[in-house]
């Protein structure tokens, strides 16, 4: 038999299926963007496929960091980017961590946390939540002499909840200097700030009293580009450094690059894109909620819906009619907000189970 570590025989991953293709398949189930590429991405993804393809891309991803330090007003040497958000979880986890080490985590959590501590052979250290929001205190008293990393992923996924500043800026004071704490953004643009005590406890605002801190962002989900895999880490260049001589080289390729520079570049077009998804979002809790099926305050592209033991049924009624959507374990369903259609028809499912109760 062939030696291999133990965890690449025993991990489990989640296995999504192959792509749907279908266009009559409503895709509720994995927080896309319901919307194509602006067109301006598409003409620069384009012209840099001409131009670009038979080379290999910018390593040094400088044109790129330079966009992102200049947007976020950073020094480029505090930015790196990765093949989406999930390649520099990767990075900060094979930075801080390893056998005998504790990784700290709220739960529920995205599937790729513990997946990513597990290889680091470290072990995670879960703090429930409460009412599907972090327990920041009791994370913060998590930590301990192993403890390496702290992950907050903030709005959260699957729960869609955010934590406000309220509560993040103890949180953050209570944790020791020398642990790094991955502040995982992901969803940032579709937050609500007026629904948190003390607003949002946006990251690049926290960066300059908190050198332990790392901000995560994606170009995945508000910009739509998550087939292109391009997300970036913003935070103390000794941190980013590390994460940096981690990476994985050329997995971000120019036209992803290309891809990133022209969505950040359309703000005014972005912006529109997530007023849309957010009103479909406060619909679709307004009418879950009149049907008896109350959810709590989302800041995502999401809604999360306690479901009392009652995921996998609902998972496989919408199924039944074409509509994709995310059950985790039994007590929850995540639902993306798509397109209005979209939404009608997992609303239809919803109503149907809520006259048979």
């Amino acid at each position: 038999m062939i030696r291999l570590r133990p965890v690449a025989r025993t991990l489990t991953v989640s296995t999504p299926g192959p792509p749907v293709t279908d266009p009559g398949i409503a895709q509720l189930g994995a927080n896309e963007c319901p919307f194509g590429p602006l067109p301006s991405v598409e003409e620069a993804v384009l012209a840099t496929l001409r131009r670009r393809a038979n080379r290999y891309p910018d390593v040094e991803m400088v044109e790129l960091r330079s966009a992102i330090a200049d947007f976020h007003g950073v020094h480029l040497d505090q930015v790196w980017v990765g093949a989406g958000s999930l390649d520099l979880l990767r990075a900060a986890c094979a930075a801080t961590s390893g056998p005998g080490d504790e990784i700290v985590v709220g739960l529920p959590a995205f599937s790729e946390y513990p997946l990513n501590v597990a290889l680091t052979g470290a072990t995670l250290r879960g703090v429930p939540s409460v009412e599907h929001t972090f327990d920041v205190a009791a994370m913060a008293d998590a930590i301990g002499e192993r403890t390496t990393l702290v992950t907050l992923c903030n709005p959260n996924n699957p729960t869609g909840t955010a934590v406000g500043l309220d509560a993040v800026g103890p949180f953050l004071r209570a944790v020791p200097a020398d642990r790094l704490v991955l502040f995982d953004e992901a969803y940032r643009e579709f937050v609500d700030d007026g629904a948190l005590d003390g607003g949002f406890p946006d990251g690049f605002s926290l960066l300059a009293g908190h050198p332990n801190l790392v901000v995560l962002r994606t170009f995945s989900k508000a910009y739509g580009l998550a087939n292109l895999r391009v997300g970036y880490a913003v935070g103390d260049p000794e941190v980013v450094g590390a994460m940096r001589r981690l990476r994985v080289t050329c997995v971000v390729t120019d036209l992803s690059q290309a891809a990133a520079l022209a969505a950040l570049a359309a703000q005014d077009e972005l912006n529109a894109r997530v007023a849309e998804v957010t009103a479909e979002r406060h619909r679709l809790r307004v009418e879950l909620a009149g049907l008896g099926w109350p959810t709590p305050v989302s800041h995502t592209n999401f809604v999360w819906l306690p479901t009392g033991g009652d995921a996998q049924a609902i998972v496989a009624a919408c199924r039944a009619v074409d509509v994709l959507v995310q059950a985790f374990g039994p007590d929850g369903v995540r639902i993306t907000v798509g397109l209005p259609r979209d939404n009608d028809r997992f609303l239809d499912v919803m109503a149907t189970r809520a006259r048979a109760r």
